[in-house]
C-alpha cells in the first residue's frame, strides 16, 4: 500500500513539475514578444485622440466589440510602454488561470484531495495554450486576445458567479449578481463568438432550474434580460450594418458557391484532432484520474448521471464548441479559408467540458482506476511521460522550446529593441525629416510572430503608417525598399 501511495506522490509531483515548465515556457515567450503594427494601430487613436473619442469612433465606424474597444483604449502601449508589452501576454495567463479557478470553484469541492483546485486549475490552462490551434492570436497579439481569450474570462467568470448565486444571501449574493451581469456584458462586448456561448449557457441554466428550483430559475432570470439588452445594443450599433455591408459585402455574395455550416465543421473537426486528440492532453487527463474521486459537484444532479445522460452531455458540449464559431463564420464568409484562429475558443470550450465529463463519469471507471492505478510501475511511468509529453508533444511548447533554442525568439527581440533605439537616436540627433530602417526577421519565431508585418516598397502601407504615426517618425524603410531615391 505504501508504495501505491509513493506511487501518487510521485504523479503529483510530475503534474506540478510539468505546470511549471509549461508556465516557465509562456513567461519566455512572453518576453521575446513585441507589439505588432495592428496593436500599434490600434493604441494610436486612444493616445492622440482621447480613450472617450476613439472608443466611438471605433463603435461607429469599425465594430460593435465595446469591451474589445475600451481594453484597447487603455492597454500599456497607449502610454508609450512598448518595451513592456510582455506585460499583456502575462496578464492574459493570469486572467485565464484565476478565471477557471473561479468556475471550478463554483461547482466542484475537494475532500483531502492531494491536488487542489488551484493546481488544477493551473494545469488546465498550461494544457490550453499548449495545445490552441493559434498561440500568436490567443496569447500574444495584443488585439487578438482582447478577441478571443478574454471573452473566454469573462464567461466563465458571470457563469461562476450565476452558480455561487444559488448557494449565497443578502450582500454576498447582491455582489455576485452585479458582478454576474458585468462580466456577462462584458463578454457579449468582446467577441461575436460569445454570442452562441452565453445564449446557450443561459437558456440551459433557465431550462434546467424551472421544473427542479423556481428560485435558481428566478435567480438567472435577470442575466437572461441582461443579454437580451446587450444583443440589441449590438445590433443597433452603426458599426454593424457598416462593416457587414462596406467592408464584407452582402451575404449573398459571400457565400457564392461556399457552405459555411461545411467548412466549420471540417475546420473544427481538424482542429479538434490536432489539439484535443493529442498524446499530451492524453496523459494529462490520465494523470487527474487517479484524483477524480475525491472531487465532488456541489450541484448533485451532475454526480448521478446515467451513462447515456454523461454521453449526450458530452456530445452537447462538442456541438456548442463549433457553434460558438458559427457567427464569425456567417459575418466573414470565405473571405477567410482558414480562420484557425476562431477555432481557439472551441478548444477551450470542448478541452474543459472533456475535463468535466471525466469528473462526472467518475463512478462509471472506479473498479479500473484500482485495476491500473493500483500498479505502482504504472504511475511512476505516468509520472515521467507526462513532463516529456509537454516538451516533444504539445504542438506549442514543442514549438516555443524550438524557437528559443535555435536563437529565433532572441533575433525578433534584437530586431525590435534595434528599431526602437534608431528611432530615438535619430528623433535625438537629427532634424527632420526622421527616416528610420528596419531590417525584418526573415525566419520569425512561429511561436509568437506568424509572419512580418511589413513588405518591400510599402505593400503593406498601414502597416508602415501605424510605425511612423505611433513613433512620431516620417518614414519606415525596409533595406529592400528601391521605390525611393535616397
Amino acid at each position: 500500500m505504501s508504495s501505491i501511495v509513493q506511487g501518487k506522490e510521485n504523479l503529483f509531483f510530475s503534474i506540478r513539475l510539468t505546470t511549471i515548465i509549461g508556465l516557465l515556457l509562456l513567461i519566455i515567450a512572453a518576453y521575446y514578444c513585441p507589439p505588432n503594427a495592428e496593436d500599434l494601430a490600434l493604441s494610436i487613436a486612444p493616445r492622440n485622440q482621447g480613450k472617450a473619442t476613439s472608443i466611438i469612433n471605433l463603435l461607429s465606424f469599425f465594430d460593435s466589440r465595446y469591451t474589445a474597444n475600451v481594453l484597447h483604449a487603455f492597454n500599456p502601449l497607449v502610454w508609450g510602454f512598448f518595451n513592456e508589452f510582455y506585460i499583456l501576454p502575462l496578464l492574459c495567463i493570469a486572467s485565464v488561470f484565476f478565471s477557471i479557478r473561479f468556475f471550478l470553484g463554483s461547482i466542484l469541492c475537494k475532500e483531502n484531495c492531494e491536488i487542489g483546485l488551484w493546481w488544477i486549475a493551473l494545469i488546465i490552462t498550461i494544457t490550453y495554450f499548449g495545445i490552441v490551434p493559434s498561440l500568436p492570436f490567443s496569447l500574444f497579439y495584443m488585439s487578438s486576445t482582447f478577441t478571443y481569450t478574454y471573452p473566454v474570462v469573462f464567461w466563465l467568470l458571470w457563469t461562476g458567479c450565476l452558480l455561487r448565486s444559488y448557494h449565497s444571501m443578502g450582500l454576498n449574493h447582491a455582489l455576485l449578481s452585479i458582478s454576474g451581469f458585468l462580466f456577462l456584458i462584458f463578454s457579449f462586448g468582446s467577441s461575436e463568438l460569445f454570442i452562441a456561448i452565453n445564449g446557450l449557457t443561459l437558456l440551459t441554466a433557465l431550462i434546467l432550474c424551472y421544473p427542479i428550483n423556481k428560485q435558481r430559475f428566478f435567480i438567472a432570470l435577470p442575466y437572461f434580460l441582461v443579454a437580451l439588452a446587450c444583443l440589441a445594443f449590438l445590433y443597433f450599433m452603426p458599426s454593424q450594418k457598416f462593416t457587414s455591408e462596406k467592408i464584407y459585402g452582402d451575404l449573398d455574395e459571400r457565400y457564392k458557391g461556399s457552405n459555411f455550416i461545411f467548412s466549420s465543421i471540417t475546420l473544427f473537426g481538424l482542429a479538434w484532432v490536432k489539439s484535443i486528440f493529442n498524446p499530451f492532453v492524453a496523459l494529462v487527463m490520465l494523470s487527474f484520474i487517479p484524483f477524480f474521486s475525491r472531487l465532488r459537484f456541489k450541484f448533485n444532479f451532475l454526480s448521478n448521471l446515467k451513462r447515456i445522460e454523461i454521453m449526450g452531455l458530452f456530445f452537447l458540449i462538442q456541438i456548442s464548441s463549433l457553434l460558438i464559431t458559427w457567427p464569425y463564420m456567417i459575418a466573414r464568409g470565405s473571405l477567410y479559408e482558414h480562420p484557425v484562429y476562431i477555432f481557439n475558443v472551441a478548444i477551450f470550450i470542448s478541452m474543459l467540458g472533456t475535463f468535466l465529463i471525466l469528473v462526472i463519469s467518475n463512478n462509471y471507471y472506479i473498479q479500473l482506476q484500482k485495476n491500473i492505478f493500483s500498479n505502482n510501475k504504472f504511475l511512476n511511468i505516468l509520472s515521467i511521460l507526462l513532463p516529456i509529453s509537454l516538451l516533444f508533444l504539445s504542438p506549442n511548447y514543442s514549438l516555443v522550446l524550438s524557437d528559443w533554442r535555435s536563437g529565433k525568439l532572441a533575433d525578433l527581440h534584437k530586431y525590435h529593441q534595434e528599431l526602437y533605439t534608431s528611432i530615438a537616436t535619430i528623433k535625438k540627433h537629427t532634424q527632420r525629416p526622421w527616416i528610420a530602417y528596419f531590417p525584418q526577421c526573415q525566419n520569425p519565431p512561429a511561436s509568437i510572430w506568424l509572419d512580418g508585418d511589413l513588405l518591400p516598397n510599402r505593400q503593406n502601407q498601414d502597416w508602415n503608417s501605424a510605425y511612423e504615426v505611433y513613433f512620431d517618425i516620417d518614414e519606415l524603410r525596409l533595406p529592400e525598399d528601391t521605390i525611393f531615391k535616397n
